[in-house]
């Protein structure tokens, strides 16, 4: 019934429908006018872009990284973060989550890639009773009931031999601990 007077009203007050149909046409396109002058803004927050190396997969320690250039905000992308392509046979020194951007601590090359700059790889014997061990494990050296070395890394692990990185200044003392075989290397956490 109240269609029917609608329809009524719009029959007989033609200039005053295309008067409302204008004026909603006009506070549809300034809505969007000021959406999009936002995103605009925002945008522009943001700053200029850079382009990243972002990580395409989870990588573990000693796993080689894969990772895809992409354009990030300047202001979200960190201080040493890859630029360049990583070099051929990159791994990661860390773990590194699917879509975190790449930075220069989490990429290790050469030999021994995951032995942090500064510090000194020590081989020590390995047997049945070694606990076993993973390329990455965090591990604390022990000899003669005392910690020679306190959060070393796993960098290489060969049948006999597992090859742990150490501070500089605790490399001569594990060194010594190896070679008289009274070191033992203790799993840590995380």
């Amino acid at each position: 019934m109240w269609l029917a007077h609608v329809r009524s009203f719009v029959a007989r007050h033609r200039a005053l429908y295309w008067s409302f149909v204008v004026c909603l046409m006009l506070v549809v396109g300034l809505t969007l006018l000021t959406q999009s002058r936002g995103v605009v803004q925002a945008r522009a927050a943001w700053g200029t872009s850079v382009d990243v190396w972002v990580s395409r997969a989870d990588t573990l320690p000693g796993q080689p990284i894969t990772a895809q250039q992409r354009a990030m905000p300047a202001a979200m992308v960190p201080g040493s973060a890859v630029t360049a392509a990583p070099p051929a046979g990159s791994i990661a020194r860390q773990h590194v989550a699917d879509g975190e951007i790449v930075v220069a601590a989490d990429i290790g090359v050469g030999r021994l890639p995951l032995l942090p700059a500064g510090w000194r790889a020590v081989a020590i014997a390995a047997d049945d009773t070694t606990i076993a061990l993973a390329v990455g494990d965090h591990v604390d050296v022990v000899a003669g009931g005392n910690v020679v070395s306190a959060d070393g890394v796993v960098v290489d692990v060969q049948p006999g031999a597992v090859t742990i990185g150490v501070v500089a200044a605790g490399a001569p003392v594990v060194a010594a601990a190896a070679l008289d075989r009274s070191a033992v290397v203790v799993v840590r956490p995380g």
